[in-house]
């Protein structure tokens, strides 16, 4: 019993430990969860879902660990909701670079980022980078400007780094402007922005190709492509984060502009396939599919009128 709960503890520090699956399989086929949830004892739930989600990550074990923290997240410990919380939001956060999440899913994510900043504030005194970026991301697609903008201004005071607070607050402003359709303005900001975590400029040169490429400014988007392409490849400890969808992205980006450039109904069917493919992950394949979808319809109106000029 004590090795078993030894392992089981081991969920506690899963994001900074390494897992051990053969002795975490032996629980996974041991433990009854039944036993657990007659016993009345939901940590030990927690962590029987917790492992089998961290071995097995899919929908079913993700429902399965959401019901026990639904249900028992008033009574767990601060580190026990925090854990559960995290693989839940990182599992959702994870299969929104492969497809689109539903608007339930969204609003799922989005509860559980804000069900966990508390817990950061009281036990630690700060907002986890990463954790305060994703609220803000998810309340601009969820809520208004003034919902995001509020937030940031209210708890920015828990940025965990003082001297890159204003750095942040410009990034997020233009990626509000990005998805506004505010381009020029967005491009004016992000242009600009200074680096407001070790890896965020990836997330920055990305949204400024996303401009650039709306705008018609190829030079601008190829050069900052080849920029994005030279960091990724110099400094591989920086592109670690991003490394599922970097590849990705920079297959698919010059492959979008060329099509864009140079319409073919091949090169159309190849891209669809290529993002539409859940197994490809993509920085943000909502922004490709539309790009895709407005390109298709740029030509069929450049033919209608072509047709109508000769009718």
């Amino acid at each position: 019993m004590e090795t078993k709960m030894q392992a089981l503890n081991l969920l506690q520090v899963a994001r900074h430990t390494p897992i051990d699956l053969t002795v975490l399989n032996q629980i996974i086929t041991t433990f009854n969860p039944n036993e657990a949830t007659t016993n009345n004892n939901p940590n030990l739930l927690a962590y029987y879902y917790g492992i089998a989600m961290m071995e097995q990550p899919n929908w079913q074990n993700y429902g399965l660990l959401k019901q026990t923290y639904e249900l028992y997240k008033s009574v767990f410990t601060w580190n026990i909701k925090l854990n559960i919380n995290t693989l839940l939001s990182n599992y959702l956060k994870q299969m929104q670079f492969k497809q689109p999440l539903t608007p339930v899913l969204h609003e799922e994510l989005f509860k559980l980022y804000l069900e966990a900043y508390p817990d950061m504030v009281a036990m630690q005194g700060h907002i986890p980078a990463n954790l305060f970026d994703n609220i803000v991301l998810e309340g601009q697609k969820l809520r208004s400007k003034n919902w995001v903008l509020q937030f940031i201004a209210e708890n920015i005071k828990y940025w965990p780094n003082p001297a890159t607070q204003q750095a942040y607050q410009l990034f997020a402003q233009g990626r509000l402007l990005l998805a506004q359709g505010e381009l020029h303005e967005a491009i004016a900001l992000l242009a600009n922005a200074e680096p407001f975590i070790e890896n965020g400029y990836f997330d920055t040169k990305l949204l400024l190709m996303y401009a650039y490429f709306e705008t018609n400014n190829d030079d601008a988007f190829e050069l900052t492509l080849d920029a994005y392409k030279n960091t990724a490849k110099n400094h591989p400890e920086l592109a670690e984060h991003h490394a599922k969808y970097i590849p990705n992205m920079l297959w698919l980006l010059p492959k979008l502009l060329k099509l864009k450039n140079q319409y073919s109904n091949k090169r159309y069917q190849q891209l669809q396939t290529f993002i539409e493919t859940d197994t490809t992950y993509l920085h943000s394949k909502t922004w490709a599919l539309k790009q895709l979808t407005q390109i298709e319809h740029a030509i069929n109106a450049a033919q209608g009128a072509k047709k109508r000029r000769w009718a």
